[in-house]
């Protein structure tokens, strides 16, 4: 049981970095808050993004071992951009949770 649940949290990870790094890019933050973004905010955005696909690589790497992490990942970071993307397109104010 927690192995899975160890699995599904570097998977939401995934795509709370993909929503970070989207947000920190000019036309997606106009998209889901109106005011444009500070070169601070923007900063601070990347380095979550970085830390959240970062934490999800060591997640996969301690859970499944560094062979199957390394297909895993890179599927579970092509996941969460697709998540991004759909939210952005469809529902951009989904995202304002992250802001």
């Amino acid at each position: 049981m927690f192995n899975e649940f160890l699995i599904v949290l570097a998977i939401l990870l995934n795509i709370i970095g993909c929503g970070y790094y989207a947000l920190s890019q000019n036309q997606h933050w106009r998209a889901v808050a109106k005011p444009k973004v500070s070169l601070l905010k923007q900063t601070r955005l990347q380095i979550f993004s970085l830390f959240a696909l970062s934490t999800s690589l060591v997640l996969f790497i301690v859970e499944e071992g560094l062979g199957f992490a390394l297909l895993l990942w890179p599927l579970s970071i092509a996941l969460g951009i697709f998540s991004v993307a759909m939210i952005l397109a469809f529902r951009p104010t989904l995202l304002r949770i992250l802001t």
